[in-house]
Order: C-alpha cells, then sequence, then structure tokens
C-alpha cells in the first residue's frame, strides 16, 4: 500500500523526471554491454520498463517502487531466516524506515544505488541458505552476486567482504572451499564477463567520472589521508547514525544498562566480520589510493544489511512494546513520507527553491511537437533537458553534447534545444558541437518557447531551438568523426 501511494502521488504531482533518470533515459536508449562510468543493470530494467508499460515518468516510478519494495520484502526474508523470528523479520523491514538514505533519498532521486541493494540482499539470503544439498542457493549466490556488480560496482566490495569473512570462520570455510562455491563463483564470472570485456575495450568511458573520488596526486599524503578519514566518517554517519540512534531509543536499557547485545549464530559473527573488512577496505582505499571524497548514496547498497545484522543482535531484547513503538514510528514516518515525498513540489516557490521535478515539460513537448516530427533526432544542451526530452518523444533519439553525440545515421534534419531562461543563445557547448556539423557558417533564427513552472506562479521557464538541416551526408560523417577524435 505504502509503495501503491507514493507511485500515484508522483505520476498525479509531477510530470519531470529527475537528474539521475534523465542521466539513464539518454545512455539506455539502445541495450548495450555498458554505459560509461555506471554498471549496466538498471540501465536494461529501464529499458524494458519503459517499452513494455510505455514511455512515462509512471514507468520509471513503477520501477523505482516495485525495487524498493522487493528491498523491504528480502529485508524481511533476511532476518527472519537469520533470527528464525517473525517479529525480527518484521523490525527490520521497518527499521529501513530510520534510514534516511532509503526513506528519503530513494525515493527522491537514486537509481543505481536502488538494484545493487536489492541484489546485495539476494545474494545474502541465498548465502545465509546454502547447504552442501540445496544447489539452488548456491546457484543464486553466483546469479545474484554477479547481478550485484552489474547493479552497481562497489557492491563487489560486500560480496567480496562476505566470502572473507565466511572463511574466517572454521564451521563455515568448508563450505566456501567446496566445489559448489566454484561453481557459484564460476556463475558470477559468466554473468559479469560481458560488461568486463566491454569496460575493457571502453576504459575511458569507464573511468570518466574517477574524479568524484577526489583523488589528488599533488596533495600531500598526511593532508590526503585526513581529508580522506574525515569525510569517510560523515558519510558514514549521515548514512548510519540516524538508524543507530533509533534503535538505541527504543532498546536504551538492555543495551547500555543490561548488556544483553550479542551474537547468536556463525552468520551473524560472519556478517559483522564483512561489516569489519568493509572498513578495511575504505582504509586501505584512503591510505594507498589517496581518495578524499565519499558520498552517503554510494554506501547505501554496502551497508543495506545493517539493520539485519542490529536487530539480530538485539533479537533477545525485542518484546511486544519494544516492537509496537517501532511499528508505530514506522507509521508516522511513512504517512510523513508519503505526503513530502512529492507534496513538497506544492510548495518550492513559497521554499524560494526550484526544484527540476516541477518543469512544465507536458507543455514544452505539446509545443515541440510539429517541430519534432519533421526532425530525424534531437541535440539537447544538456542531459537533465535531453532525457525529459526523450522521456515525452521516445520515437526519436535523443543526444547532448555532455552524454552522447548523434550517430551517423541518426538523420541529417536535427531539432537543437536549450534552456534559455537565463541566456537567450545556446549554450557554448552546444554551439561547438552544433559547428562541428556544419561546416558552412549559415545563421539559423531561433525560436523561444516559455511557461510557467508547475505550482508556481511567477516563475517561468523558457527553451530556445531550431531546426538544423544537413545536405550533405559525407559532410555529416566526416564532422562526427573530427568531433570524435581527440585532440592533437
Amino acid at each position: 500500500m505504502y509503495f501503491a501511494v507514493l507511485l500515484v502521488l508522483r505520476t498525479l504531482i509531477s510530470e519531470t523526471a529527475g537528474i539521475d533518470e534523465a542521466d539513464q533515459l539518454v545512455v539506455g536508449q539502445k541495450l548495450s554491454w555498458g554505459y560509461g562510468p555506471h554498471a549496466p543493470l538498471y540501465t536494461w530494467l529501464m529499458f524494458f520498463f519503459l517499452r513494455v508499460f510505455g514511455s512515462s515518468e509512471f514507468s520509471l516510478t513503477l520501477l523505482r517502487e516495485c525495487l524498493l519494495f522487493g528491498v523491504y520484502a528480502l529485508t524481511y526474508l533476511n532476518a527472519r531466516t537469520l533470527t528464525r523470528s517473525h517479529a525480527a523479520g518484521i523490525l527490520a523491514a521497518v527499521a529501513l524506515q530510520f534510514h534516511p538514505s532509503i526513506v528519503w533519498e530513494s525515493q527522491r532521486e537514486l537509481t543505481h544505488s536502488i538494484v545493487a541493494s536489492l541484489m546485495i540482499l539476494c545474494t545474502l539470503y541465498s548465502f545465509l541458505n546454502l547447504r552442501p544439498d540445496r544447489w539452488l542457493a548456491w546457484v543464486g549466490l553466483g546469479l545474484f552476486g554477479g547481478l550485484s556488480i552489474l547493479s552497481k560496482y562497489n557492491a563487489a566490495l560486500f560480496y567480496l567482504a562476505v566470502l572473507i569473512a565466511a572463511l574466517s570462520l572454521p564451521t563455515s570455510c568448508s563450505l566456501i572451499l567446496s566445489r559448489r562455491m566454484a561453481v557459484s563463483l564460476a556463475l558470477t564470472i559468466v554473468v559479469i564477463l560481458p560488461n568486463l570485456v566491454w569496460a575493457l575495450n571502453h576504459r575511458d568511458l569507464v573511468l570518466s567520472l574517477v574524479y568524484k573520488f577526489g583523488i589528488h596526486e599533488s596533495m600531500p599524503w598526511p593532508k590526503a589521508v585526513a581529508k580522506g578519514f574525515t569525510n569517510w566518517l560523515i558519510a558514514l554517519l549521515a548514512h548510519l547514525a540516524p538508524l543507530v540512534l533509533v534503535l538505541c531509543a527504543i532498546f536504551w536499557k538492555p543495551i547500555f544498562l543490561e548488556r544483553r547485545v550479542s551474537f547468536h549464530s556463525d552468520h551473524e559473527r560472519i556478517l559483522g566480520r564483512a561489516f569489519f573488512i568493509l572498513f578495511v577496505l575504505v582504509v586501505l582505499t584512503v591510505l594507498i589510493g589517496k581518495v578524499t571524497q565519499f558520498k552517503d548514496r554510494w554506501l547505501q547498497p554496502i551497508f543495506i544489511c545493517s539493520p539485519i545484522f542490529l536487530i539480530a543482535l538485539l533479537r533477545d531484547c525485542l518484546d511486544r512494546v519494544r516492537l509496537k513503538f517501532a511499528l508505530t514510528l514506522g507509521l508516522i514516518i511513512s504517512v510523513g513520507m508519503s505526503v513530502s515525498a512529492s507534496g513538497r513540489l506544492f510548495f518550492t516557490e513559497k521554499r524560494g527553491r526550484r526544484d527540476v521535478l516541477n518543469a512544465p515539460f507536458r507543455k514544452f513537448a505539446a509545443d515541440l511537437k510539429p517541430s519534432v516530427e519533421n526532425a530525424g533526432f534531437i541535440l539537447a544542451g544538456d542531459y537533465w533537458l535531453a532525457g525529459n526530452l526523450r522521456l515525452w518523444f521516445p520515437e526519436k533519439r535523443v543526444f547532448s553534447p555532455d552524454l552522447a553525440s548523434p550517430d551517423p545515421g541518426a538523420g541529417t534534419r536535427w531539432l537543437i534545444v536549450w534552456d534559455a531562461t537565463k541566456r537567450a543563445e545556446a549554450p557554448a557547448p552546444l554551439r561547438a558541437f552544433t559547428s562541428a556539423f556544419t561546416p558552412d557558417k549559415t545563421d539559423y533564427i531561433p525560436h523561444y518557447l516559455e511557461e510557467t513552472w508547475r505550482y508556481h506562479h511567477s516563475k517561468k521557464m523558457k527553451l530556445g531551438f531550431y531546426v538544423l538541416q544537413k545536405e550533405r551526408a559525407a559532410s555529416e560523417e566526416a564532422a562526427l568523426l573530427a568531433w570524435r577524435s581527440p585532440n592533437p
């Protein structure tokens, strides 16, 4: 019910794709083994959802809510399997509501992190059910382990940490060193191999966002390490502190006075050691790689199992009163989220803010439709604009200079569109890109559209556009090759 309400409200209130969704709409216009620096599984799922359910914000939100429903369901199943307690499973699922990255960021913007979280939970569920006589669990471990890596590359850290942690215990070491585990790992390799081969052949694209890690070779090592650890601690606290504080408030007596928190099984010890190994891996990236930047959303997949682990440790303290209190708090947060997740868009003007989800693309699409129908493809000023135009015109290929350039066979008549709200002329990257395809110096007269932002009274958004006609296909292909070739 919760996810259905969020789906309906988002679809009714907003008609616009967010930043991350727009990025995927541009890069995911065709199936490929890879899509630049991001793992491809979410893009594949989006590709099929848009074709099955139609190109709309409803389809994008449906995908999001289905994935999130799976995250909550798998959290319950994992916790119940680990603790043999239905109540503990319920509490672990409810505890996700105390997790800002899940309850807020996942509804607002995240894409790859959500599907990675789901695949990691599937991987953990398979691991918890490993038995010498259960081939299905071994197949599931290999399959979902590979899919988790295809969801988000840092998910490999959790997969690796769990296997190393299991090797450290005598009772589980025999499972990891068995022939069945070899089959599981082989299946993982088979799953990720096509994307791995693609990545090796497109290393420049895969590494294009390495700068986000804040690696500064010229920065003195002590300063880089200090900055890295500080930012890691900030990201970790932002990610886990609310969940830990709420659980401490609910279980304060058994935690601080009775000290009844303890391990109950080797599986719990494996999870605890896996988290410790993750900390060690992060420390090594800071010490050796001089990584200085960490973001909260990067941590979601590798710490999605934290509510399961914490509830398992606290299972002996769980009673009817504490469960009822946690359920009530979770219900309050759920109601608040149902109202604020999309309802906040009604009040952006009063808050003096501009949310991209308020952009009036339905009206723009109606105004642009005659020009779009006469164009072979659309070239937009940035990928957010390109992604939203792709959402409204799914039959047309849409490109932007910051993400993708047109294929030689995309057409010879282009529609050029840019955000002209602040500057009437096309942005410099778009002009440079367009001039690479137009060796002649023909001047084109731009046209403008202006619409009021949704739920605003006065604030307006303005688009500029014009149609560019190419007459010589050979010139187009030569210009494209010149654009894509590296600068001397």
